[in-house]
């Protein structure tokens, strides 16, 4: 099923655009109309913002909804194959895209796990080269959103046997996760083996973000801080479902 955006997404959009139905120059001067409506999205809009140009509420409100599901949307479920983003992440990504322009980079084009996703989030608070309260506040609000569980998220495994991290859902012996790279939190879960890779302990817990079965039958899950963990391997059970 095709996923799409929220109230949550369009209000926190509003929220922070406001809106003027008179065309008027942003803070870097670009011409802007609505809930943050540019040229940019003219095929959308099919109007071109400059000076003297008005537009009625309920135009405002019908251009941001076509933008984010038309323009905004598409570039982030492009990315939804490998994060397969929950509501809150998408409307919180959404958002992102129609002030920014894309997740591009804040996903280094897909190679980010998840919760560097969110640690990059209030690294885009500039415009001009000139860090901006505004989208300072913008940033952090989207981060919440973004880091907000929602209930189909909170599913929680318990570790049957110790078993190594992966950055992919298949066995290989260059995507095992380094304990070094781990944050704190994952570092009282795991412990280190004798190459310095990462095993999570038995009877620890993870929730889960993803779920995969191998061309072999193995099936893993992702963490929320997107690593891959196989619950059943080989036949054995690794883990199993306590929560959700």
């Amino acid at each position: 099923m095709s996923k799409s955006i929220s109230d949550n997404c369009v209000n926190l959009v509003k929220q922070f655009e406001g809106c003027s139905l008179t065309a008027y120059q942003d803070s870097v001067g670009v011409w802007t109309i609505g809930y943050g409506t540019t040229n940019a999205d003219k095929s959308i809009t099919g109007i071109t913002v400059k000076s003297g140009v008005t537009i009625t509420k309920s135009q405002a409100e019908a251009f941001l909804k076509k933008s984010l599901n038309k323009k905004y949307l598409p570039k982030v479920t492009k990315y939804d194959s490998k994060y397969d983003f929950n509501q809150n992440q998408l409307d919180a990504l959404v958002s992102f895209a129609y002030n920014v322009g894309s997740i591009d980079g804040l996903t280094a084009n897909g190679i980010r796990s998840i919760s560097e996703i969110s640690a990059k989030f209030t690294a885009y608070n500039k415009a001009g080269g000139k860090e901006l309260a505004g989208l300072t506040r913008r940033r952090k609000a989207e981060k919440e959103l973004f880091d907000t569980a929602v209930a189909s998220d909170v599913v929680t495994f318990k570790m049957l046997k110790a078993t190594y991290l992966r950055t992919s859902a298949k066995k290989a012996s260059d995507n095992k996760v380094k304990y070094s790279d781990l944050s704190d939190a994952m570092k009282k879960k795991c412990v280190a083996d004798d190459e310095g890779y990462a095993r999570i302990q038995k009877g620890k817990t993870f929730i889960k973000a993803g779920s995969k079965t191998d061309s072999d039958g193995n099936k893993w899950r992702k963490t929320k801080t997107g690593y891959w963990i196989p619950i059943v391997y080989d036949g054995t059970k690794r883990a199993k479902k306590i929560t959700g």
